[in-house]
């Protein structure tokens, strides 16, 4: 009874270890459990810590002897899958990403690991189903553009991505979120005009789709093109009045467009849908800092500071707005930060505030 108390204890606490990423630790305890006996759970855990440490052989081992010795574990055939595809080994990965599925049918990253091998091995046709069945069970379907693992913003994996998709496409043209998903792959390789097209067609097939809109906005104002980027982020706020990016894009817009009063509303709408909007906050105290109303800069920088500290221009923007007021000492703090950051920018607060010429006369 103690013993098995210790066991069970043993795990809950490596399983902590494992939620805080600390995977060394995590296989020691687990290591000590098990013993000289072949535990099929255990196993799995250990497979489990290896693979996250990217020691691929050992954890193929580890889920290998825990499947010996129970064979229909889902997670350890799943994990051994994977490890099979780290290790490039994708005949073997595909029929261990297969048994996971019938193990788990309601998995979608088994039904997506078949997609990406048979990708791999040149088999399009038997990739598009299972491809589009992992799409289906995904919780969050846009989930599924990042099952290909810690470097799926690597460019073969991008375009392996978009190979996929679009031969899903070839079967079932009429596909909004397909067309979505080609759209935000197009503008991770820099696609933006192919992006623009797969947007319009997500746009078309989900006319109230607010987010392909917004998208779609970003792909516009990417190739410079304001006016259809004004339209289409207009668009996405009157279907999505709670959606802060479409206001951030925007504002952005009419930041380009010398229109600063639309910029500034636009900018605060976006703050009211979501005030932890570092763009937004830092973008304000621009306008602001033109405006010369030093006092709402000054509030709007440090609330962008906030949440994202290294913001050099942030400082820039502080220290001109502090000199303005007169306060040179907080002026000069800026200054101080900023020489750590940004060399080039504290040269220009130190010339635009003129403490040179303070200097000589002391």
């Amino acid at each position: 009874m103690s013993q098995s108390f210790e066991r069970e204890e043993g795990i809950e606490f490596a399983l902590r270890l494992m939620d805080d990423r600390d995977f060394e630790g995590a296989l020691g305890i687990f290591t000590s459990l098990e013993g000289d006996e072949s535990d099929p759970e255990l196993l799995a855990f250990m497979g489990d810590c290896l693979r996250e440490m990217r020691r691929y052989e050992e954890a193929q081992a580890a889920y290998t002897r825990s499947l010996a010795g129970l064979p229909n574990q889902p997670d350890a055939q799943l994990g051994l899958a994977i490890s099979l595809e780290h290790l490039q080994q994708y005949e073997s990965a595909l029929e261990a990403y297969r048994r996971a599925t019938r193990l788990n049918p309601a998995e979608a990253k088994a039904f997506f690991g078949v997609a990406v091998m048979n990708g791999r091995l040149g088999r399009h046709e038997e990739a598009v189903p299972a491809y589009q069945k992992a799409l289906e069970l995904a919780e969050d379907w846009t989930e599924a553009t990042y099952f290909l693992g810690e470097d799926y913003e690597s460019p073969d994996r991008w375009g392996l991505r978009l190979s996929l998709y679009r031969k899903a496409l070839a079967t079932t043209p009429n596909w909004a979120e397909g067309h979505y998903i080609v759209g935000v792959i197009c503008m991770n390789l820099g696609y933006t005009e192919q992006a623009v097209t797969a947007f319009r067609t997500a746009t078309t097939h989900q006319p109230r789709w607010a987010e392909a809109w917004t998208f779609l906005g970003q792909a516009y104002s990417d190739l410079e093109e304001w006016d259809e980027a004004e339209a289409t982020y207009r668009r996405a706020t009157e279907l999505a009045p709670e959606l802060p990016e479409a206001f951030l894009g925007l504002g952005r817009i009419f930041q380009q467009t010398e229109r600063p009063e639309e910029a500034i509303h636009a900018y605060q709408m976006a703050l009211e849908n979501d005030p932890a909007l570092p763009e937004a906050h830092l973008a304000l105290g621009d306008l602001f800092l033109e405006q010369q109303r030093w006092d709402d800069a000054i509030e709007a920088y440090h609330a962008g500071l906030h949440l994202r500290p290294g913001s050099a221009e942030a400082y820039l923007g502080l220290g001109v707005a502090y000199y303005e007021q007169g306060d040179d000492t907080m002026a000069k703090e800026q200054l101080r930060f900023l020489a750590l950051l940004d060399q080039d920018l504290s040269n220009e607060l130190y010339f635009r505030c003129n403490f040179f010429s303070r200097e000589e006369t002391l």
